[in-house]
């Protein structure tokens, strides 16, 4: 399904039973989602299809209607005898399957290809269009210098508009002189990058000592903490695949379908961690992105915990 017939349905206030909405731009996802909240779903996160369909049938006397949103359940994608399961969500719930990749050649997104919905990183076009929205009246250079601050990443762009906003609306200024204050404050986060990847990659090789560092440098920068989660749990999924492949990595990046870009970097970081820690420090990372998103961990605390547990 085209992201333009998923925004139609959701407009018409008509969302699918169930969708699977994968791709490079989650914040993006995160929006949709509350956009279906909105109608009327009240958002509950699961672990697997299978608890939020088991949950879907409980009887209740209030009559509500649930969105049940399931992270990386990669179990389902495995098993074709589960896909038609996603039918039988009961009553007025629905169900979003969200996920960082899927591959367009799998036999699940053949199978499901009309309720998959791809979100890659937006035009340059779009995303200023994004700006004007959320910044409203700033002018056309300051619009060209914030995109080039954010970099096409939409949740960066949510960050830096807040500040711009609550700025204005504080000191009862336009938007365009809360820009100007805010970069001559150096206020705005630095493009994302450098400390993050650091920080990623010294988590991903096991590596204690510049984990620590970076993650002081990072806190410093106010580099976000979701992003971080999200970068390590693909980093951790990719340097499992790879190192299942055992002895034999003929050909690995089209086995596990990854760029030569995406392996170069997993090769660089493999052998910090077996294939069983890898699997824990996966479980980690959905825990700590669910614990932030239902508020049950802070993010000034949540990397350092996520480094002790993954790491110790």
């Amino acid at each position: 399904m085209q992201l333009v017939d998923y925004m139609n349905c959701i407009i018409n206030k008509e969302p699918l039973k169930y969708s699977v909405l994968f791709g490079e731009e989650q914040n993006i996802i995160d929006v949709y989602i509350d956009k279906i909240s909105e109608l009327g779903y009240s958002i509950v996160y699961k672990d697997t299809v299978a608890e939020a369909l088991r949950e879907s049938k409980k009887v209740s006397f209030i009559e509500s209607s649930k969105l049940f949103v399931i992270s990386n359940d990669e179990d389902f994608l495995k098993h074709e005898s589960k896909w038609s399961l996603l039918k039988e969500v009961k009553g007025k719930n629905i169900i979003v399957l969200r996920y960082f990749n899927i591959k367009k050649s799998s036999k699940f997104y053949k199978n499901n290809k009309d309720v998959c919905v791809e979100f890659n990183y937006v035009s340059d076009e779009v995303f200023q269009n994004y700006i004007i929205k959320l910044v409203p009246k700033l002018k056309d250079e300051y619009v060209y210098k914030l995109h080039s601050i954010c970099n096409n990443d939409y949740g960066k762009l949510l960050l830096e508009s807040d500040k711009i906003n609550n700025l204005s609306k504080q000191q009862e200024i336009s938007t365009n002189a809360a820009f100007e204050k805010l970069l001559e404050d150096d206020l705005f986060i630095n493009e994302i990058g450098d400390i993050t990847f650091d920080l990623t990659n010294a988590i991903t090789y096991g590596d204690l000592k510049n984990s620590q560092k970076y993650l002081e440098q990072a806190k410093i920068k106010g580099e976000p903490v979701l992003r971080i989660v999200s970068i390590l749990y693909q980093n951790f999924i990719n340097l499992l695949a790879y190192q299942g492949l055992g002895k034999n990595k003929v050909d690995a990046a089209n086995r596990i379908g990854l760029s030569e870009k995406q392996m170069w970097a997993i090769k660089k970081n493999a052998g910090g961690y077996n294939n069983k820690e890898l699997l824990r420090n996966i479980n980690i990372c959905q825990d700590v992105e669910k614990s932030i998103k239902l508020g049950m961990l802070s993010e000034d605390i949540a990397l350092d915990y996520l480094i002790l547990n993954c790491l110790y």
